[in-house]
This record gives structure tokens, C-alpha cells and sequence, in this order.
């Protein structure tokens, strides 16, 4: 059903496209009166500050909602957990990731302070998980088992107990 509804979305765009038809909803925004219309379109690095200011929006409004709701204190996710783990990496003035961590750690910090999104290689996690202090530790589902216990063994008895897998956090 995805599938289907993706390839008519697709068709429908791409006759529209080659009508040189607007762009639906970006002509008033973004000045494009059709596809064809290149010297409208933004260059890489207006699209990569763009999106890093949406991304600056998202973490300092969404995030911590989304947190607050699942009962989050810190959320560990994983670089294979591919477009939340995206979703949370800033991008340079080109628009590529500018740093590739193998974890990024997101720490609430309360309502003044808001959130602190941390790069992290497995070896730095004990370390910041305990200088949080967390009640509720969220991992995605990119980790293994064995990591899952690693971890556990890492951060001690009293935080290890805190360690949850929750799908509320899918959702960001």
C-alpha cells in the first residue's frame, strides 16, 4: 500500500515537472515558479544553514517534549539507527555532517537549561551517563545484546536498572 501510494506521489510529481508547472506551496515562499526555474533554487551551503536552524529549532522545542513524554532523562542512540541518529547530527557550511560520532548522547537538563546533545564513542558512555544522573536511560534499537550488556556492566548496578528500550522516542 506504501509503495503504491509512494509511486502515484512520484508520478504525479514528475508530470508536473515536466510541465514546468509550480511548485505547489514554495512559489510565495521561496520565489520558484516552476521547477525549471533554477536561479531560485538556494545553493548548498543557504540549504545547510537552513537546515541547521530548523535542526537548532527541533532540539531546543521538539526534542525535549518528545523526552519529557517518554520520561527520558538521557537517550543514547546509536549511529546505525540511520535517520533519527541523522536527525541529530549538525551539518557544516557545505552541508555535510561535521562530526561522525559512533553515539550521540541527548541529556535533558530540565526546562531552563533544555537539552545538550553529546558525541560519544562507546568508551566515553559509562562516564557521561553517571555524570547525569539520569532515573530513566533510553537506548534506540541499534544496540546489540552484548553492548546493551557492556553498557550495563559499565555504568554499574544502579544504572543499569534504569536502561529501557523505548519506541516513544522513534518518533522525533
Amino acid at each position: 500500500m506504501r509503495k503504491s501510494l509512494l509511486i502515484v506521489a512520484l508520478s504525479a510529481f514528475m508530470a508536473t515537472a515536466s510541465a514546468g508547472s509550480p511548485v505547489v506551496g514554495q512559489e510565495a515562499a521561496h520565489g520558484i515558479s516552476s521547477v525549471r526555474d533554477v536561479e531560485a533554487v538556494y545553493g548548498t551551503r543557504a540549504q545547510a544553514e537552513i537546515m541547521e536552524r530548523l535542526l537548532r529549532s527541533k532540539v531546543a522545542t521538539v526534542l525535549p517534549e518528545v523526552m519529557r513524554r517518554a520520561g527520558a532523562d538521557v537517550w543514547i542512540v546509536r549511529n546505525t539507527d540511520g535517520p533519527i541518529y541523522l536527525s541529530l547530527l549538525p551539518a557544516d557550511v557545505d552541508g555535510h555532517v561535521a562530526e561522525w560520532w559512533p553515539f550521540i548522547v541527548v541529556h535533558d537538563r530540565g526546562a531552563e537549561a533544555g537539552v545538550e546533545r553529546t558525541g560519544a564513542r562507546f568508551d566515553d558512555l559509562a562516564g557521561i551517563v553517571r555524570a547525569s544522573a539520569p532515573d530513566k536511560i533510553v537506548i534506540n534499537n541499534g544496540f546489540s545484546d552484548e553492548h546493551r550488556a557492556e553498557l550495563a556492566r559499565r555504568i554499574g548496578a544502579t544504572y543499569a536498572e534504569r536502561l529501557t528500550s523505548d519506541s516513544d522516542l522513534a518518533i522525533w
